[in-house]
């Protein structure tokens, strides 16, 4: 179902379910021995496609604006009730929170981000905001993060901002639910872990491993997890329930022996399972109720049924209750990564564990442990490259050592002290143990990521190739026995090759003469890539501030290598910064990071950063030019004594052949068009990137007169603050004849241009990629 590109209507459903039925009907009476039992798996299938479909119509329904509203704006404030749920969170000087709406006028959840609030937020609250809204969408790029896939999963229904301008907010009231209860307690202990650790670092981590909150996580810290494949275990999972579950077992323990003291006839396995239930539920509760520790603690419930019961019941039987359970309550966790990452590394547990003759040796512990990571490498490793573009070989050795550390040593000491601290009673030394050991930990994870070849960034998988290297890695890691199990590195093969030579032909470039012009989603501002088989220039690098927080850092991140590079960055041939705007250059710290330039081109007036690592740094002059194999490279403006005007000094550049041109023009509106148009009469341009997100101040008439282009592009976020692109520009184009491209509705796009064929190839992420949560009709 989250395959489908539109949702079909209720009465496809009703369609489906009456047909499913009468052959149901049918196969249980006339399918002889096998067809009672098929026709009961077709009907169930047919069942859950259709409970996925309807809560998809009802998502849907939920989502800012409406279908059937008025059209709004962005900057139309609006005054909603509601309360807040789930942990507030800082992100630089905003709070953000989830905020649940009285009003059927609103979608039942929001995200709202409370920029300097004067006030304490906390879980349960009842407030009246005055809030700005926006659609639950975000930016999107080839192979990128889905952000509105993701909030779809969550349930949010739209983002929203306060907004002060027509009031002040007001306070309602306190909410007494049991929910709002887990979450209070949440914030308090992240307030006394923040308060009372030492070190920061180690207090960002505390709060992710007792509360399951990574909000604090650095984001040094979150490569470095990632790296070394740790970030689970730095994270409440079902792992860490397994754990806890473990710990109060012994707790019942404890208890039982205390109850036989006084004489009263419990059975011990009762006590102790009842015991490790109740404690992995609460601390499953203090994580948020997260996935993962859905899953677990459904697993777990099923176990102590049935043991409660005296029945047996095999491990697969009870993974599968525990997704019949969370997928009845929330259908659309199969748009969530996380419920395949939590679900699948179990399945594979199981499948490798659940055949095999346990070994009755003294270090069995060891080799479980050591099977149980080979396992999880092996199976996981088509959702690592597929989903994540990654591959971590230093993972086996991390996790060897800090799944026992964590364990045994870190979360014990830190649950500990976290009951002690919050009866009352003092136990530095508890607090010391543990946040020594998550210190010790980071120390060997920052030591292990530095290794060369322990971590390498490849190219996302398609999903097919995906879902083959799947069923390959548990034919690989079938018992013993199974006929063949190392054809399961074939197919295997197509993922993992594909990721590795990607570099070597990646599907973005086009082999011979031709180019590619990437135009990437990041927002109101401008990035757009240029390449040939041996070049590639970068013009504009998007909105950040500069220092790594930007759009532009990820893509860069997984942009395809040349097979058999030795090193994380990207060369780039040319950097060329329009001007000192920060939707141009914001991602200059991601430069920094994953990037690697030979030569940079920026206004006279404009400095860069000494620390950046680029070769030689050049002002942009009218008349430079240099070439590409076809390509002719070329700036038409600023002039030589052009003073700083801002984006009307910035760099314009010119790409052409001989029968396809394109202009980038950077910062330019009208004056400064009408400037160029008079410096360079001839200048013509079949591709025209508009600068300024099509301000209403850009893209005249006349200079889409001399310019002639047949397609326009404009990169501007969903949800802009100013209401671009204007409709004045966009109907100048529409009567000039220009087809109009926009990021914000199309997302990332890709242009394949042949210098001797003048049809332009355009690719769109909302047109490749298309889904039933976002339209790329027009894309």
């Amino acid at each position: 179902m989250a395959w489908w590109p539109t949702l079909p209507s209720p009465l496809f459903y009703l369609a489906m379910l009456l047909v499913s039925l009468g052959l149901c009907l049918f196969g249980l009476y006339r399918g002889g021995h096998r067809g009672p039992k098929v026709s009961l798996i077709f009907l169930g299938w047919v069942l859950g496609f259709c409970w996925c479909g309807l809560a998809a119509h009802v998502a849907m329904a939920d989502r800012w604006p409406s279908p059937d509203r008025v059209e709004v704006s962005s900057r139309d404030v609006h005054w909603v009730e509601g309360h807040v749920v789930g942990l507030p969170s800082w992100s630089d000087d905003s709070l953000r929170f989830e905020f649940d709406t009285a009003d059927p006028e609103f979608p039942n959840r929001l995200l709202v981000r409370w920029h300097r609030p004067n006030v304490y937020i906390s879980p349960g609250q009842q407030w009246r905001l005055p809030l700005r809204m926006d659609p639950p969408q975000g930016r999107l790029n080839f192979g990128g993060f889905d952000y509105e896939q993701y909030l779809l999963a969550e349930g949010i229904g739209g983002l929203a901002r306060v907004n002060t301008s027509k009031g002040q907010p007001t306070f309602l009231g306190e909410g007494d639910s049991v929910g709002y209860f887990f979450d209070r307690r949440r914030q308090v202990m992240a307030e006394n872990i923040q308060a009372t650790t030492t070190h920061l670092e180690v207090a960002s981590l505390k709060r992710a491993l007792l509360i399951g909150d990574r909000s604090t996580i650095s984001d040094g810290v979150r490569e470095i997890l990632q790296q070394t494949g740790t970030a689970h275990l730095l994270a409440i999972s079902g792992l860490h329930v397994g754990m806890v579950a473990g710990l109060g077992m012994a707790f019942g323990w404890v208890v039982w022996i205390f109850l036989a003291l006084f004489q009263l006839q419990v059975s011990r396995q009762v006590v102790m399972v009842v015991t490790g239930w109740g404690v992995g539920f609460a601390y499953a509760g203090l994580a948020g109720f997260s996935l993962p520790t859905q899953r677990a603690v459904l697993m777990l419930g099923v176990v102590a049924v049935a043991f409660l019961w005296h029945r047996r019941i095999m491990p697969f039987d009870a993974l599968l209750m525990a997704g019949f359970v969370v997928l009845v309550l929330s259908p659309l966790s199969v748009l969530s990564v996380g419920f395949w990452l939590s679900f699948v590394a179990v399945v594979f547990l199981i499948w490798g564990f659940a055949w095999r003759i346990k070994p009755r040796t003294h270090f069995r512990g060891v080799r479980a442990l050591v099977a149980a990571q080979l396992i999880l490498a092996i199976g996981l490793l088509p959702l690592n490259v597929g989903l994540f573009g990654q591959w971590s070989p230093s993972a086996f050795v991390a996790n060897l050592v800090a799944i026992p550390w964590v364990g045994s040593v870190v979360l014990p000491t830190l649950l500990l002290s976290a009951i002690t601290e919050g009866i009352g009673w003092s136990v530095p030394w508890l607090a010391w143990i543990g946040d020594e050991g998550l210190a010790w930990l980071m120390v060997f994870l920052r030591r292990l990521s530095e290794f060369e070849g322990g971590h390498h960034t490849v190219a996302f998988g398609s999903a097919p190739s995906m879902v083959l290297a799947l069923i390959g890695a548990a034919w690989l890691l079938a018992p013993p026995g199974w006929p063949g199990r190392w054809l399961g590195l074939s197919l295997m093969a197509p993922l993992l090759l594909g990721a590795m030579v990607s570099g070597a032909s990646p599907p973005n470039r086009l082999l011979g003469q031709g180019l590619t012009l990437s135009v990437l989603d990041v927002g109101s501002g401008l990035a757009v890539m240029a390449e040939t088989e041996q070049y590639r220039l970068l013009y504009d690098t998007g909105p950040g501030d500069g220092l790594g927080r930007d759009s532009i850092g990820d893509v860069l991140k997984h942009w395809p290598r040349p097979h058999g590079s030795r090193t994380h960055r990207l060369l780039i041939d040319d950097l060329v910064v329009s001007h000192a705007h920060s939707g141009h250059r914001g991602g200059l710290g991601a430069i920094k990071e994953w990037a690697w330039v030979r030569r940079a081109h920026v206004p006279k007036a404009m400095g860069l950063d000494p620390w950046l690592p680029i070769g030689d740094v050049l002002d942009c002059r009218r008349g430079q030019q240099w070439v590409a194999g076809l390509w002719t490279f070329e700036f038409v403006h600023p002039g030589e004594f052009l003073p700083d005007l801002g984006g009307n000094s910035g760099c314009v550049l010119w790409i052409h052949s001989d029968t396809t041109s394109v202009l980038l023009n950077g910062g330019l509106d009208a004056i400064g068009e009408a400037h160029v148009a008079t410096m360079v009469p001839d200048l013509k341009a079949d591709v025209l990137i508009i600068g300024r997100s099509g301000h209403t101040d850009t893209t005249s008439h006349a200079w889409l007169e001399q310019l002639n282009p047949r397609l326009g592009v404009i990169s501007v976020s969903v949800s802009d603050a100013y209401g671009r692109p204007s409709d004045d520009v966009l109907a100048r184009l529409d009567a000039s004849g220009v087809k109009a491209l926009t990021t914000s509705r199309c997302r990332a796009m890709r242009l394949v241009i042949h210098p001797l064929d003048p049809e332009i190839q355009v690719t769109t992420v909302a047109g490749l990629e298309r889904r039933f949560w976002r339209d790329g009709s027009q894309c």
